[in-house]
C-alpha cells in the first residue's frame, strides 16, 4: 500500500512536468486553409514559444495595437500610407499612387496644438525622426500650399 502510494504519486508529479499545453489566453482565432496549405492563427496570444520542424520553423509572437486614425483627408491623397504607428522613433510617409504638388509639406503638432516639426514630403517616400520627441499623440497634417490635404493622429511611445 505504502509502495502503491509513492508510486502514484512519483507518476503525478513526473506527468506534471512533462505533459505540455498552450500556454495563452485567446480574444478569438480561427484555422484559414489554401492551396498552399493551412494555418491556425489566434489574436490575443500572451505567451511566445518557437516551433520547428523538418519542414520549417515558426516563432510565434505577440501582437502590437496599431493605431490608424485619419481625421480628415482628400481624394487626391487617400492612397497615403503613415506607419509605424503608435511608434517609438519614426514614421514613413508612402505616397504610393498619389499625385502630390512640388510644394507638398508635413507639419507635426503636439496635443496642445504647437507646430514641433515641419518640412518638405520628398519623392515618393519621407521619413520623419521623432527620437528626440516626448511619448505623446501628435497630429500630422500634409499640406499643399496653405490646404490642409490630410490630417492623422500619431502616437509617440517610449
Amino acid at each position: 500500500m505504502k509502495n502503491s502510494i509513492i508510486l502514484i504519486i512519483a507518476l503525478a508529479l513526473f506527468l506534471q512536468n512533462n505533459l505540455f499545453s498552450q500556454q495563452a489566453i485567446n480574444a478569438s482565432g480561427g484555422n484559414l486553409m489554401g492551396e498552399g496549405g493551412s494555418i491556425a492563427f489566434s489574436v490575443g496570444q500572451l505567451t511566445t514559444a518557437p516551433m520547428s520542424s523538418e519542414e520549417g520553423s515558426v516563432t510565434p509572437g505577440v501582437l502590437s495595437s496599431v493605431t490608424l486614425s485619419v481625421l480628415s483627408t482628400t481624394p487626391e491623397v487617400a492612397n497615403i500610407l503613415i506607419f509605424p504607428n503608435p511608434t517609438n522613433s519614426k514614421i514613413q510617409i508612402n505616397f504610393g499612387e498619389s499625385a502630390l504638388g512640388q510644394n507638398t509639406q508635413y507639419r507635426l503638432f503636439d496635443a496642445n496644438g504647437r507646430a514641433v516639426k515641419s518640412g518638405k514630403l520628398e519623392h515618393d517616400k519621407t521619413e520623419i525622426n521623432l527620437l528626440n520627441l516626448p511619448s505623446s499623440l501628435y497630429f500630422l497634417h500634409i499640406l499643399d500650399q496653405s490646404r490642409v490635404l490630410k490630417t492623422i493622429k500619431i502616437v509617440k511611445e517610449n
